[in-house]
């Protein structure tokens, strides 16, 4: 109930509608300041004051709302009927309670609601429930918050489930705090000092300076800076990357980028030239320009029409050390229906969350190519492109800003982390680290369970931030790399340095530290090479040897993974045993990518182990959505699919052929079947694989092969050289055994 010392307010909520609340106080909700919620009769707080959704009808899983909010008792409930709503406000400690006294559930069943959730000014949040409530599963309620980035914060304590926050039992007088992880809170959105007048060109803001939710911030907070060339700085490494038309491309930033206050690690980039920065956006906004805030979702939009780099032009990435900063090129991009210029346009953040925006000489010309350029916030605050020739109310133009550059100084400055890190905040009853495999802060993530809030419980599944740290001083106590121990059980050594070489190419991709296991006094090989290994486990350890087998033909070895982790399913020690016999007369360059092809196979791939493992018994459709979203963006409008011939040993567990057509130059290292000639590249969708798979791996995207071919890089480099082609066809069906069983510890 409210407390004693509070000014009450009586509201009437009727069935299925929402009413506005004003805090009174600055809340901070993720880094983010508000002043207002909605308040839902079926129980839960809308952040975004204009999302007027009551989330009728039943329980859902926290994560499933839709939208940023806190659900403290989501069902459908009716306070008009039943009962009373109240808002109090308290001021030693300062703080605003909505209380469900007596409500009843609209059917009529269960108990009488009796609940509150209370917010402070920290974001610190306090959930309780009174001494009645529903029974029964026809009246389960779920309990939880929602992050602005889509991220899921269940309640995990009993009666509620840990993973969905749902519960079919009243908790009886219990109370739950969540810890906001973000103690970051910018008072206002001037946060950096003003430019003098006498350097730089401001805009004066028309209305209050900090963001709400209900109104569109205006802005100190974009300056004309001198021209810069829009095209990559000499020092920068790039990365030609492919868009077709209206596709998205998600690209890893390979830093943190502060967003708001928010930490970032990477965005979607759409061939309509925008930045979506919630990664599972793949709206690319076509056809046409459209006013700063018309984009329903947080992004920057530095050049946004129909356009098409896959018809003309090249998209790059860049990353530059000193400032460290990354930056995303359109160079000679064409114009969907082909009038107007050539687009030359980049956009570039830092980390401390400044954007600067700079076009080329060419561009558009006419109405019909109109574009706009500026930023929508998380909340949905419109910040557009001010300056002339933009027009300052939309950030919309139909003239090309010549040889031009303007940066957008971000509001907050207060990102709580320099770089992506394995610790998982701890929300729920401390503030104390929790080791777990996420990162400290939400990431952007598909999934809408990241689970990494609450102390009771291990963090689980959810896809990863996926570029590697930038510091040069991690912790002492943190180790930060990924290790493959090769033993090669046998005598052979010939083919050791391919072994070696695709270690390394793993360890390249896979970068994050693994769970140590000490000495446990078995073989962790099983008894399945000629000696075993005893020893303690450093991530990942593979048996090798080259040995006889049957002779030249027939049975070419077995490989595969062998002990996992129970937690994560990740492999703990693999094997791989190869006929000698068969190797020596297969030349080099077809050892070599047998052997490649095999440790990933050891690794994981493709769905033996982890979250994303299939054994087809529902079709051939690849079950998880990252590297489905990777593909799509190298085949738009196409399904991922695992290889439905072949028999056992290859279908099932590798990419289907058909997939990577040979028409595309390209074929995939995680397929079943190598074609004399063509490239066997390891792909951005076997690596997307790897990140979905397993919730302890960190990967790197940018060591993952280009599927198309391009004449050269920026320094005039053929960019496909180093990825192997086989001198022959053949396949690995029937030759390869997997007639172990994976064996969890």
């Amino acid at each position: 109930m409210p407390h004693p010392s509070s000014s009450v307010d009586h509201i009437y909520l009727g069935d299925d509608s929402t009413h506005l609340v004003n805090i009174g106080f600055t809340y901070n909700w993720f880094g983010n300041p508000i002043h207002e919620f909605r308040l839902s009769s079926n129980g839960q707080l809308n952040i975004n004051s204009t999302d007027t959704d009551d989330n009728c009808c039943s329980a859902q899983p926290v994560g499933n709302y839709g939208g940023p909010r806190i659900a403290f008792v989501q069902e459908d409930l009716i306070p008009a009927q039943y009962g009373d709503a109240l808002i109090s406000t308290n001021m030693d400690p300062l703080s605003i309670k909505v209380t469900f006294h007596n409500v009843r559930f609209y059917e009529g069943s269960g108990g009488l609601v009796q609940a509150s959730v209370e917010l402070f000014p920290d974001g610190d949040i306090v959930f309780c429930y009174g001494s009645e409530g529903s029974t029964g599963d026809s009246n389960q309620f779920s309990s939880g918050v929602e992050d602005p980035m889509g991220g899921a914060y269940p309640m995990p304590f009993s009666p509620f489930d840990a993973d969905t926050g749902i519960t079919a039992a009243w908790p009886v007088e219990k109370c739950w705090k969540f810890l906001m992880p973000y103690y970051s809170l910018a008072p206002s959105i001037s946060t950096k000092p003003s430019p003098s007048p006498s350097k730089d060109t401001t805009v004066t803001p028309s209305q209050s300076s900090v963001p709400t939710t209900s109104a569109a911030p205006s802005y100190s907070s974009w300056r004309e800076v001198p021209y810069q060339s829009y095209m990559p700085h000499p020092s920068s490494s790039v990365e030609r990357i492919y868009l077709g038309d209206d596709s998205t491309h998600l690209v890893n930033i390979g830093f943190t980028y502060n967003w708001f206050g928010n930490p970032i690690h990477e965005f979607r980039l759409s061939s309509n030239g925008q930045l979506n920065i919630n990664s599972t956006d793949t709206d690319d906004n076509c056809c046409s320009a459209m006013p700063i805030g018309n984009y329903t979702g947080p992004r920057i939009a530095f050049v946004q029409e129909d356009l098409n780099p896959e018809w003309y032009g090249d998209v790059l990435i860049s990353t530059n050390m000193d400032p460290l900063s990354i930056k995303v090129t359109f160079h000679n991009v064409r114009f969907y229906e082909g009038s107007g210029g050539l687009v030359q346009a980049s956009v570039e953040l830092f980390p401390d969350g400044d954007i600067v925006f700079c076009y080329g000489s060419e561009g558009s010309t006419g109405d019909s190519n109109q574009f706009s350029s500026g930023v929508e916030d998380p909340m949905g605050g419109a910040y557009p492109m001010p300056f002339s020739p933009f027009d300052a109310e939309t950030g919309i133009t139909d003239v090309w800003p010549v040889g031009k550059c303007w940066k957008f100084l971000m509001p907050y400055h207060s990102a709580p982390s320099a770089t992506p890190t394995k610790t998982a905040k701890s929300a729920f009853p401390t503030k104390t680290p929790t080791k777990g495999p996420r990162t400290a802060v939400p990431t952007i993530t598909p999934t809408k369970f990241p689970k990494t809030a609450f102390p009771t419980k291990n963090p689980t599944k959810g896809p990863k931030t996926a570029a590697p740290t930038t510091s040069s001083t991690p912790a002492p106590s943190i180790k930060k790399s990924f290790t493959i121990t090769l033993i090669n059980t046998g005598v052979n050594t010939n083919f050791d340095e391919a072994f070696a070489n695709a270690k390394a190419r793993w360890e390249s991709i896979i970068i994050g530290d693994l769970e140590d296991y000490p000495y446990q006094g078995f073989d962790w090989f099983n008894g399945l090479l000629s000696s075993g290994y005893y020893g303690a486990v450093d991530d990942v350890v593979i048996g090798y040897e080259m040995v006889s087998i049957d002779g030249p033909g027939r049975i070419l070895g077995s490989a595969g993974p062998l002990y996992y982790r129970p937690d994560t399913g990740s492999p703990i020690t693999g094997i791989m045993r190869f006929d000698k016999d068969d190797f020596a007369i297969m030349g080099q360059t077809n050892a070599e990518l047998i052997i490649l092809h095999e440790m990933g196979h050891v690794l994981g791939l493709v769905g033996l182990l982890g979250y994303c493992s299939s054994d087809c018994s529902f079709g051939y459709n690849y079950p998880c959505p990252l590297a489905q979203q990777e593909y799509e963006s190298i085949f738009p409008g196409s399904i991922l699919k695992l290889e439905n011939d072949g028999g056992g040993g290859t279908a099932c567990s590798h990419w289907d052929e058909n997939s990577f057509p040979q028409s595309s130059g390209s074929s995939e290292l995680m397929t079943g079947f190598f074609e004399e000639g063509v490239r066997q590249p390891i792909s951005r969708v076997s690596v997307a694989a790897l990140d979905e798979s397993f919730p302890d791996y960190t990967v790197d995207y940018r060591q993952a092969d280009p599927i198309f071919e391009y004449p050269t890089d920026l320094d005039g480099n053929t960019n496909m050289s180093k990825i192997l082609r086989p001198t022959k066809t053949f396949s690995l069906e029937g030759k390869i055994e997997h007639n172990f069983t994976p064996i969890m510890l």
